[in-house]
């Protein structure tokens, strides 16, 4: 039905070549929208197959053949891929980046990679270039089509005729796109990474190939409109990777320029020889002959060496570059081609993909993990290695103990209330502690989550947290905060929750004989993993706390100045900044550990939760913010 046209492959050269100068930081705003040329190159491929195969071959389609082909197609060098992360993992990655990557590697072997990444990360997040298998979630996407759509189009083919066929398909397209424009809005990860919004790309392609196919000749003769229409194709595809963003939300409307181009390229480029000339042009054809080897590949690359060495400088990227092309090529000469080939039988794709499902039970062994992490941890760096599980196991047997419960009482010393989730539990402990010497407040805690603090003001929250808010947010909790004086309130917020947070602290200074206090989000590096750091840079021990606090994810800490703005005018609302409990800006150093009876102990355990020694490290800092902001406030 189609023959082979090297221009698509130049197509493909423009996608992976979009995607992967995004990734390395090249100012270019939309080459994420390389993916989408892929979506619509394959699915207008797809289609002819799958047309030729049920018209010109007198109905001739296996779809058991097809499935064949996409693995034979997809699979091994996706494996081979997986097979040359794992070293690289292992050697480089703390235990939550190790967790995260299997994760991802299992999810990516059996392509529901979109779902794990739409439930754990942005794809546009800070941070996110640093996970090796990000990518793959386009590869499920592809792979899910792949499985309904040729059924689809089967049952739809014995229905009626080939004019419902298109019917019905351009209806579910028009659906899809709907939904995913209404989607990105209000559920922007999802509507990015899942097939249903997706598959209206898909579709277009789908859609060009039965163009195609049925208007083929007359394409032909009218050399005019062929060139115009593909040309108007490149330069939308030029101008959708150049000047779109991702503060545009997408997919959505407007990916419909992106996609209708390269739809457009893909229908009418037959008799444009200047556009021809510049896709069928050999090294263009080259890149796009290897273009799913240079996407398997780059992601990993990049991200183990930001992982480990930080960002690159322009001469490490093109040494980088250099590297991606020449594997990549290894990908395609010995991995990919032998396999699409029948002449290797599908058993050994079958024994590449056990082999990797092993790898996949090695590395979820939580026996395999610590053997890994005992050989990774230098001696040197071993008293910061600490078990988590032991402080994560004091916490659940004994801060009940700690935290104050009671119910307030009248008294001539003022009611203190601490409110919040986990981390406020800390602050509950910390003062009790120094309260034990002191004795100027009623101290008492309550929990109430960043996603339930729109009760206290009649404002809707989801759904799925209403049960859970109903339990916390009950007649004790109204009666604590009517009754309290001073209000603590800490809490590891969101930026989606901190709205309601704020308008929480504004609401409760409307009384404006309480004190509030805000202590900002403080978000740490895990201190559980210091010592797997510590050994992969060999940091000198005298630079360590310049070393945590360069560490420090500034990127997921919200900001401590903008939110002071907010109270400005609120005489009775203090912001504490969270961050400087332990960290200074001033020396550049962040205190994680500290020496107790010749030995060093964490003051954390995790990025945001205190243990027992370091909950009194807390509880001092905060009391010390209190005695000079409210104290005299209330006397």
């Amino acid at each position: 039905m189609i023959q082979y046209r090297s221009d698509i492959d130049g197509l493909r050269a423009i996608a992976v070549l979009s995607v992967i100068l995004f990734h390395i930081g090249f100012p270019l705003s939309g080459g994420f929208l390389g993916v989408d040329i892929f979506f619509v190159i394959s699915g207008f491929l797809i289609t002819s197959i799958i047309i030729k195969e049920l018209m010109l071959d007198a109905g001739n389609f296996s779809y058991l053949n097809f499935i064949e082909r996409r693995i034979r197609r997809i699979v091994p060098a996706a494996l081979f891929m997986l097979f040359l992360t794992i070293p690289f993992a292992w050697f480089i990655f703390t235990s939550r980046q190790m967790e995260s990557y299997t994760w991802g590697y299992i999810s990516s072997l059996t392509f529901w990679s979109n779902f794990y990444f739409w439930q754990s990360t942005d794809y546009f997040a800070i941070g996110s270039e640093l996970r090796p298998l990000l990518h793959t979630w386009s590869l499920s996407v592809e792979e899910q089509f792949y499985i309904f759509f040729p059924l689809l189009l089967m049952l739809l083919w014995k229905l009626k005729s080939k004019t419902f066929v298109v019917s019905i398909l351009s209806l579910l397209v028009f659906i899809s796109l709907l939904i995913t424009d209404y989607a990105s809005s209000r559920s922007p990860v999802a509507t990015f990474y899942l097939m249903p919004t997706r598959a209206w790309e898909l579709g277009f392609g789908s859609l060009g190939a039965f163009f195609y196919f049925n208007y083929q000749k007359k394409i032909l003769e009218n050399k005019n409109i062929s060139t115009f229409f593909s040309t108007i194709g490149l330069i939308g595809i030029f101008l959708s990777v150049i000047f779109f963003s991702k503060e545009m939300a997408l997919p959505n409307f407007y990916s419909l320029l992106p996609v209708f181009s390269t739809l457009l390229v893909l229908v009418f480029n037959i008799n444009n020889k200047f556009i021809s000339k510049i896709l069928s042009y050999s090294p263009v054809v080259f890149l796009g002959q290897i273009s799913y080897s240079l996407y398997l590949m780059h992601q990993p690359l990049f991200a183990f060496f930001k992982v480990r060495f930080g960002e690159p400088s322009l001469v490490i990227i093109f040494l980088l570059l250099f590297i991606l092309l020449l594997i990549s090529w290894i990908s395609f000469r010995y991995v990919e081609t032998p396999f699409r080939s029948k002449k290797v039988k599908i058993k050994y794709i079958f024994w590449m993909f056990f082999l990797a499902v092993f790898f996949a039970f090695m590395l979820s062994s939580k026996s395999v993990q610590e053997f890994r992490l005992k050989s990774l941890i230098n001696a040197e760096y071993a008293p910061y290695s600490f078990n988590k599980k032991e402080y994560i196991d004091y916490r659940v047997n004994n801060w009940s103990k700690f935290i104050p419960n009671d119910k307030f009482i009248k008294s001539e010393k003022p009611n203190l209330l601490v409110l919040g989730d986990s981390v406020s539990e800390d602050i509950a402990v910390g003062l009790t502690h120094n309260m034990l010497n002191r004795d100027n407040f009623n101290i008492k805690h309550d929990l109430l989550d960043d996603r339930c603090v729109g009760m206290h003001f009649n404002k809707p929250i989801q759904k799925i947290y209403v049960e859970e808010c109903n339990l916390e947010y009950d007649g004790e909790l109204k009666n604590s905060i009517s009754m309290a004086d001073i209000i603590i309130v800490n809490q590891f917020y969101e930026k989606k929750t901190l709205p309601n947070v704020i308008d929480f602290i504004k609401e409760l200074a409307k009384n404006q004989e309480k004190q509030i206090i805000l202590i900002s989000k403080y978000n740490f590096i895990d201190v559980s993993e210091i010592a797997q750091r510590l050994s992969r840079q060999k940091i000198i021990s005298t630079d360590l706390n310049h070393y945590f606090y360069d560490l420090i994810m500034i990127e997921d800490e919200l900001d401590y100045d903008s939110i002071s703005q907010e109270f400005l005018k609120l005489k009775n609302v203090k912001v504490m900044n969270g961050r400087a409990i332990l960290c200074s800006d001033e020396d550049q150093t962040c205190n994680l550990f500290a020496a107790q009876d010749n030995k060093i102990i964490p003051i954390l355990y995790d990025t945001s939760h205190f243990t027992y020694y370091g909950s009194n490290i807390l509880g001092e800092k905060v009391y010390e913010f209190l005695f000079s902001n409210t104290i005299n406030a209330l006397k």
